[in-house]
């Protein structure tokens, strides 16, 4: 996935924006048995960690980084 410069892009505007003080782990997850739900997880913040997931498999990059944004303001 070519979407580096994207998410650098997204994180510096939420950072700025929403005075985020750390930037998270992120983790794109492929998960084909997800991908099949059609109630299937998008993304998660997990605060314990730091870490936002996004699910990729079978999903529009517009989608994904939507669902990234999501996570970032959480």
């Amino acid at each position: 996935m070519e979407y580096k410069e994207a998410f650098k892009d997204l994180y510096k505007t939420a950072k700025n924006k929403f005075n985020i003080q750390q930037a998270p782990r992120l983790i794109l997850r492929q998960d084909k048995e997800n991908a099949k739900k059609v109630f299937g997880r998008t993304a998660y913040y997990d605060p314990n960690e730091s870490t936002i997931v996004v699910f990729i498999t079978n999903r529009h990059p517009k989608d994904i980084l939507r669902s990234y944004c999501h996570e970032l303001i959480h």
